[in-house]
């Protein structure tokens, strides 16, 4: 849901990617809705759009730029949480914004609409951490490197880009883990997420357009082209980025 250029675009831009998302002829599943913006107005009143055309739940993001102390994320989430009825997953580690596990315990007792958190997070640690003060929210590994010490540690599932490139494998993972099956749930996660995380994921200012360039060449998307202030790869990167989808054949 963030593995884009949300921050790029336009209220209407935005608009009307929810009106194309949720698409009544589309919905055989759910849609997820990501609420990011510095302005939380901005962010209400995605999530009340979102909820107007029937998204099924809502990614609310912590307020990134100056707004971080505890006191701002609070107000911040909680006025977007009350602006939908919708259930809704925090995201930890959104905009590079840490929310505290016992902050998210908060809110998630203020609003019960919340229903889990996307831990982002550069260790597993915290997901560990929100559920010894939490018996309620769910957590969603968010980074893909870690997916398989994340469901170990506890987490239900995943909210991470490679799912955009690797869904089989992704859920593969998942119910591995889920059955006990360390060893085999390892091995996937060894063989397919980590080549893909090394040609995408280790420098965050060519994350998104790692993965538009991906997407582009398994022809799910039609261009690679980014926006400032984000920039395309260079060819030897591209170069990378081919030679990966190669070798795990996604293309």
């Amino acid at each position: 849901m963030t593995t884009g250029e949300f921050f790029s675009l336009s209220m209407a831009e935005r608009k009307a990617l929810i009106d194309f998302a949720t698409k009544a002829d589309r919905l055989s599943f759910q849609v997820g809705i990501g609420c990011g913006d510095s302005s939380t107005a901005a962010c209400c009143e995605l999530a009340r759009y979102a909820q107007d055309r029937g998204a099924s739940f809502i990614l609310a993001l912590p307020p990134y730029y100056l707004a971080t102390g505890e006191r701002n994320i609070a107000c911040h989430l909680l006025s977007v949480l009350n602006s939908t009825t919708l259930p809704s997953i925090i995201y930890d580690g959104g905009g590079g914004v840490s929310v505290p596990a016992h902050l998210l315990a908060q809110i998630s007792s203020l609003n019960s609409n919340v229903v889990g958190v996307k831990v982002a997070q550069p260790t597993v640690a915290k997901v560990a951490e929100i559920l010894s003060v939490s018996n309620r929210l769910k957590v969603y590994a968010g980074e893909d490197h870690l997916l398989a010490s994340a469901l170990f540690m506890g987490a239900e599932g995943a909210c991470i880009a490679g799912s955009s490139l690797q869904p089989h494998a992704v859920s593969e993972i998942i119910d591995l883990a889920s059955s006990g099956k360390t060893d085999e749930a390892l091995a996937v996660h060894s063989e397919r997420l980590l080549p893909q995380w090394a040609a995408t994921g280790i420098n965050k200012s060519e994350f998104v357009p790692a993965f538009k360039l991906a997407l582009n060449e398994m022809k799910v998307i039609q261009t690679s082209t980014v926006r400032p202030p984000l920039l395309q790869l260079s060819e030897k990167r591209q170069q990378e980025v081919r030679n990966m989808l190669g070798y795990l054949n996604l293309v």
